[in-house]
């Protein structure tokens, strides 16, 4: 054992009085938060403060009154749900062979008089050049880290669209994803151009897919830490008519106003805290839509929206693109559905469950893939050679 527990546990002993003293200021937070929110009878007059502000963090834009909370409608007798998720292996610059691997689990399951299912997994490996390097500006990538964890949301959404393809026409169905229906970030001279003009169109092509076929896709998070309502909250509180957050609050720490205190105040609360005692269980809060630049400018008619939803022992975070926000059939749909496959997982959609267990990479799959490739690079008359780090990690000696 090299970890040193008696070091560890020293510094431990701050992390419960940490946690109640985050604890008391977030109930202090939640309170006011809860009578601001209270306050704002028309939730237009926040969507335009917040559409004409400079906020220096994402605030949400209200779609709907915000102390909205809406049952789930009943389902068809005959519906079915698709979910995928992804797992990676990172390429080994110390390993016998540089190569990445992604698995995407996929999920149908069909309710009413014809219960059916299908779980399975398809891997994909990439070993050549092309698989293995992007060129971003001037430079070279190797897809590792973030820029694999895109890729492979990329092929989930790619999968779950083939899945869709093979449901029979008519059958009213939802396509779950684990997380966010955003692609991640990737800073670097180039490399965000890289990802606008290459991966996000084979994402966005995905999804007209699946409203051309009327399937409603929706994105579950669960203990979500987002703070983009709270953050409306916050620039409604402000007493400037549109703040420009982005080049420092004019305000100083001392004698700020009420308002830019509350600000302040509310900067580390999460949104699900503000739903949390508002939502009975199945119910669902106020749409909003994501203010976020990318989504704004890149999506389209797959703008990010979201909800809040009760989902029993939590309240999750529920992301639709904008045309099944603008459908009430299909939002109706979708959290209808989240909140039967919630039922079912006992506080967390089974689709999404079901598509972890067929995606997720354990200790002996990576063994086993370890020792695939090197019986076939022995095969082809070749050394399995490592780098001398590596084998010094499996030969160590003092």
């Amino acid at each position: 054992m090299t970890l040193d527990l008696a070091a560890v546990g020293r510094q431990i002993a701050a992390v419960a009085g940490a946690v109640a003293a985050r604890g008391a200021a977030e109930g202090d937070a939640l309170r006011q938060a809860s009578q601001v929110m209270a306050g704002i009878a028309d939730h237009a007059a926040l969507a335009a403060k917040v559409e004409g502000s400079r906020p220096a963090w994402r605030a949400a834009l209200p779609r709907e009154p915000l102390l909205l909370h809406r049952a789930p409608a009943a389902l068809p007798a005959e519906w079915s749900v698709l979910a995928s998720d992804g797992s990676t292996a990172e390429p080994d610059r110390h390993g016998i062979a540089l190569c990445y691997l992604i698995n995407v689990g996929l999920v149908m399951l069909r309710y009413g008089s014809q219960v059916a299912a299908r779980l399975f997994s398809e891997p994909r490996l990439g070993y050549s050049d092309d698989d293995l390097y992007i060129s971003a500006g001037q430079q070279q990538v190797l897809v590792s880290g973030p820029v694999l964890a895109i890729l492979r949301q990329c092929l989930e959404s790619e999968r779950l669209a083939d899945l869709a393809a093979d449901t029979p026409e008519g059958l009213p169905t939802v396509a779950l994803q684990d997380g966010t229906l955003m692609l991640g970030t990737l800073e670097g001279a180039g490399l965000e151009q890289w990802l606008q003009s290459t991966l996000l169109p084979r994402v966005l092509a995905q999804y007209d897919r699946l409203r051309a076929a009327g399937i409603p896709l929706a994105a579950y998070t669960s203990r979500p830490r987002h703070g983009e309502v709270t953050n409306a909250l916050r620039l409604w509180a402000c007493p400037e008519r549109f703040p420009d957050c982005q080049h420092g609050c004019r305000y100083g720490d001392e004698a700020a106003p009420a308002g830019v205190q509350l600000c302040r105040a509310l900067g580390h609360l999460p949104d699900r805290a503000l739903f949390q005692s508002l939502l009975a269980p199945g119910e669902r809060s106020a749409l909003f839509r994501s203010q976020w630049a990318v989504s704004l400018h890149h999506y389209g008619q797959h703008r990010l929206h979201f909800f809040y939803l009760n989902a029993g022992p939590e309240t999750a975070r529920v992301e639709v693109p904008e045309w099944v926000a603008s459908d009430p059939a299909l939002l109706d749909l979708a959290q209808a559905a989240v909140v039967d496959q919630c039922e079912r997982g006992r506080g967390y959609p089974t689709a999404l469950l079901e598509a972890h267990e067929q995606a997720v990479l354990r200790g002996d799959d990576r063994r086993q893939f370890a020792v695939l490739l090197e019986t076939a690079l022995a095969r082809a008359g070749l050394p399995a050679i490592t780098s001398e780090k590596e084998r010094g990690k499996q030969l160590r000696a003092l």
